[in-house]
């Protein structure tokens, strides 16, 4: 039962540490020429793993952890799987949502329905660019190509759209 303990106090201690320095990344300039939120937080996950995996690789092998090398390695991939769901799930969705638009505009004063729609049309997408912020996005990743002032999209992006389907149809999303 002792060595249970110590092993979730393990996966544990390496998880927080894990976790608080890929949050401590986001605020170093460390792949901030990736404009594209998603992307840069996949370098930045891969980053900490690499470094992660460097010292605990060399604590191994100086025998400062006596946890088998498979027990270190499995504490990474949850660390790194964790840390991915989350940062999906929250900021990414954060960043890109429209409804986290909206109930922050609704959290600041009573707001009616007909002004919301304005302010989301002339704040959220005019003033704040939010067209050509996701056109620059899928140009980047190589979704969208333009020529002559015509968007259309790559080949790429019509596999993605017919995986999307396939992933609907499993959901049962309706879109």
């Amino acid at each position: 039962m002792r060595r249970l303990i110590q092993l979730v106090i393990f996966y544990f201690l390496i998880f927080s540490l894990f976790s608080i320095s890929y949050i401590a990344l986001f605020h170093t300039p460390i792949f901030m020429n990736q404009k594209v939120l998603f992307y840069r937080g996949l370098l930045l996950l891969c980053f900490n793993f690499f470094i992660f995996f460097l010292i605990l690789y060399a604590f191994y092998l100086k025998k400062i952890i006596s946890y088998s090398w498979e027990t270190i390695i499995a504490s990474l991939i949850i660390s790194v799987s964790f840390n991915l769901a989350f940062f999906v799930v929250f900021p990414v969705t954060f960043e890109r949502s429209v409804t986290m638009y909206l109930l922050k505009k609704i959290a600041h004063k009573k707001i009616s329905k007909k002004e919301l729609e304005k302010n989301l049309i002339n704040e959220y997408i005019i003033k704040n660019n939010a067209l050509d912020k996701r056109i620059n996005e899928q140009k980047v990743i190589d979704f969208i190509k333009e020529k002559e002032g015509y968007l259309w999209l790559t080949k790429k992006a019509k596999k993605f759209i017919d995986f999307s389907k396939i992933i609907g149809h499993w959901y049962n999303l309706k879109n």
